[in-house]
C-alpha cells in the first residue's frame, strides 16, 4: 500500500517525537547542512587558535596583514552504516496482542498496523542509541570502532570487518592521567578538575563536566569541594541536583574551578553496544570536560531497492525505513537504515580522565 512506501514512512519518522540522546543532542547535533546526498560525508576541522589582530603603521598606506586560514582542514569519509530490522510473520499476527482482551475482535490486518507503529518506534530508538554510543566513544577514546557485516548473516561474527574512525594523529593527547585516584584518601579532586579544565583552549564560552556514574559519590563528598561550597560570602558554585529531559542524566548545577565555570552533569546510562555486549555511553570511572557543540554528526545517503517498482532509490535522511515482503513465506520485515559519522570540529577541544582504577 502507498502509505507504507519509504517516502511516506520517512515523513512519519521526521514528524515523530524522536528519543532524546544527551551526547548526540548537546555535543554532536545535526543541522540541515550535515545531511549529504552522497555516500561520502565532508567533515571539517577548525584550529585557528585565539589570535589577536596585528598592528600596522598609520598614515603610510600600510596594507592590512592577512590572517591565514591554515587552521581549517576538511576531508571526505565514508560514514558508518547501520541496518536493523524487525520480523513480522503470519503466526505473530494470528496471536492475541499485548493489551488485547479475549473478546476483542482484532483482525491480523489491524494488528499489523499496530505492530508497524511499535516496530518503527523500536527501530528508531535502537538506531539512535548507536549514534549516542558512537558519540560517547569519541569523547572517551578519541575514536570509534564500527564492526560492519560483509555477509548475509549479521550474527556471524566471523564475517565482521572492523572500521576505525580516529580523530587524532599518533596518540590520544586528550587523555589526562593523575597519580592519585579519586578513591584515595588524599586525592585532590577539585585540583584535578581545575587543572584539566584550564588545559583547554580559552576560546570556548562554556564548558561541561560530565561525571561517570561511579564518580558522583566521590565528587559530592569531597572535603575541598564541600568546604568551598560552604564558605560564607563566596559564591563559587551551586550544587543543586535537578532533573533533566534525559533518562539517567543528572544536572548537579555549576561550579567555578580556578576561574573556569563548569556545568556539571552525571551520566550513568548502560546500554548493549552494537556488538551485543554490556557497555556504557560514558566510562563510569572517568570524567570528561567538553564544550557544547564540540562537533556534529554527519549523515550520508542510503540507497536501497524498493518493492513498489523494483528500482534503486537514494534517500538523504538520518533514518531511512523500508518494508520488505516475502509472499511465499508470508513474512514481512520492517528495516531501518542510517549512515552516521559524528566528528569533532577541534580535535583538542575536550579532555577525558580516568579517575578510578
Amino acid at each position: 500500500m502507498e502509505i507504507y512506501s519509504t517516502n511516506n514512512m520517512i515523513q512519519v519518522v521526521k514528524k515523530a517525537e524522536l528519543p532524546s540522546m544527551f551526547l548526540y543532542d548537546r555535543y554532536f547535533p545535526t543541522s540541515a547542512r550535515d545531511i549529504f546526498k552522497s555516500k561520502k560525508v565532508y567533515i571539517e576541522r577548525l584550529d585557528e587558535g585565539h589570535r589577536c589582530a596585528p598592528f600596522v603603521v598609520p598614515l603610510e598606506n600600510t596594507k592590512a596583514v592577512v590572517l591565514d586560514r591554515d587552521g581549517y582542514d576538511g576531508e571526505e569519509l565514508y560514514p558508518a552504516f547501520i541496518h536493523a530490522a524487525r520480523e513480522m510473520s503470519l503466526a505473530t499476527l494470528m496471536k492475541k496482542g499485548i493489551g488485547e482482551t479475549m473478546y476483542d475482535e482484532v483482525t491480523p490486518e489491524e494488528r499489523e498496523r499496530n505492530y508497524l507503529s511499535e516496530d518503527m518506534a523500536y527501530l528508531t530508538a535502537a538506531v539512535m542509541r548507536s549514534w549516542e554510543w558512537m558519540c560517547g566513544k569519541i569523547l572517551n577514546n578519541g575514536c570509534v570502532e564500527c564492526y560492519c557485516s560483509v555477509g548475509d548473516d549479521i550474527d556471524d561474527k566471523s564475517k565482521l570487518v572492523k572500521v576505525r574512525f580516529q580523530f587524532y594523529e599518533n596518540t590520544f593527547d586528550n587523555a589526562v592521567t593523575y597519580s592519585k585516584k579519586w578513591s584515595d584518601s588524599d586525592a585532590n579532586i577539585y585540583a584535578q578538575i581545575a587543572e584539566t579544565a584550564n588545559s583547554i583552549d580559552c576560546s570556548y564560552d562554556s564548558l561541561d563536566l560530565i561525571l561517570g556514574g561511579h564518580l558522583v559519590h566521590h565528587f559530592v563528598n569531597d572535603p575541598t569541594i564541600l568546604k568551598l561550597l560552604d564558605t560564607r560570602n563566596l559564591n563559587i558554585g551551586r550544587i543543586e541536583p535537578v532533573n533533566t529531559v534525559y533518562r539517567r542524566i543528572g544536572n548537579l548545577g555549576s561550579m567555578n574551578f580556578d576561574g573556569i565555570q563548569l556545568n556539571i552533569f552525571t551520566d550513568s546510562r548502560g546500554v548493549k553496544d552494537p556488538n551485543g555486549e554490556n557497555s556504557y555511553y560514558v566510562d563510569q570511572d572517568s570524567f570528561i570536560i567538553v564544550p557544547p557543540n564540540v562537533g556534529a554528526t554527519k549523515f550520508g545517503s542510503v540507497t536501497q531497492m524498493e518493492e513498489e517498482d523494483r528500482e534503486y532509490h537514494t534517500y538523504a535522511n538520518k533514518l531511512v525505513p523500508r518494508r520488505v515482503t516475502n509472499v511465499t513465506s508470508s513474512e514481512r520485515n520492517l528495516e531501518m537504515s542510517s549512515a552516521p559519522l559524528p566528528h569533532p570540529y577541534d580535535w583538542t577541544a575536550w579532555r577525558t580522565c580516568k579517575a578510578l582504577a
